[in-house]
């Protein structure tokens, strides 16, 4: 991880009981249990999740004002408590860049109607390629065999595709009101160190280098949630490309999802055809 950075995973799931309550903090404890959020949130005047739920109705009418300022109280109570915690964040860590890989642009509009300073990183993958994933059995390791929901949810090409483009959609319009980059998943596989150095120069970070054979070291962070993954590469991550998707996902399911997400898919920059 570059210097000056601190990783806190899926900040946006901070408000949803069912990852507070059950899910482990990137550092291997129970996240109820992590000293660090315990630090951090201790800081602050007891937040009642529950009661500040993401009022995601504010977020769609915050989207479409084109940047109209809110009168909706809890909406602006929201925003309040989300910098609250990002600046606890900075002053417990001391590090000028927290990274936060939530990926509803939704909260991504509410951070950056903050105070706080929001560098947005739209990350893009081939629709049919995210629908080959999101048909596949992943086990949520971490939460163990008897939990509740021990497997990631699974989808249909149908609705991986409509998924996708609402999205993507989202992402677009956010891209209009923050400082932002654009970076494709392949692209990133292709070449990792020089697209994630990308980043770090617009942020004003120093750049990285890989360590050999590609292959990046990184310590311990508390991030929220995020892609079971993290756990079978915690200390070294081998970044590598997936394309089984071209072989393996079936004829019905490339094409449902091709014409679903035509449009932006030519917007992107992939072919129709693989």
């Amino acid at each position: 991880m570059a210097p000056g950075t601190v990783a806190v995973g899926e900040m946006a799931y901070l408000w949803e009981q069912r990852v507070r309550n059950n899910s482990y903090c990137g550092c291997g404890s129970k996240w109820t249990n992590c000293s660090f959020w315990k630090s951090i949130l201790g800081d602050l005047p007891s937040p009642d999740f529950q009661k500040e739920r993401s009022p995601f109705g504010a977020f769609f009418i915050d989207l479409v004002r084109k940047g109209c300022s809110s009168d909706n109280q809890h909406y602006n109570h929201f925003l309040k408590q989300i910098e609250s915690i990002y600046l606890a964040i900075h002053d417990q860590t001391g590090c000028s860049v927290i990274i936060d890989s939530s990926k509803k642009p939704f909260f991504g509009l509410a951070v950056s109607r903050t105070q706080v300073s929001v560098t947005f990183v739209h990350l893009v993958r081939d629709s049919r390629g995210c629908a080959f994933s999101w048909k596949k059995a992943k086990a949520r390791v971490e939460l163990g065999k008897n939990a509740f929901m021990p497997f990631m949810p699974q989808f249909p090409a149908h609705r991986s595709a409509l998924a996708w483009v609402w999205n993507n959609l989202q992402a677009e319009i956010l891209r209009r009101r923050c400082q932002n980059i654009v970076l494709r998943y392949e692209d990133l596989v292709e070449n990792p160190t020089s697209e994630v150095n990308k980043i770090l120069n617009q942020v004003g970070l120093p750049s990285i280098s890989p360590d050999q054979n590609g292959i990046f070291h990184i310590p311990t962070s508390h991030g929220i949630w995020g892609n079971p993954d993290r756990w079978s590469s915690r200390n070294a991550i081998k970044v590598t490309k997936d394309e089984r998707w071209i072989s393996e996902l079936s004829k019905p399911d490339f094409i449902v999802s091709t014409l679903i997400s035509a449009p932006l898919l030519k917007w992107y920059g992939y072919p129709l055809l693989p």
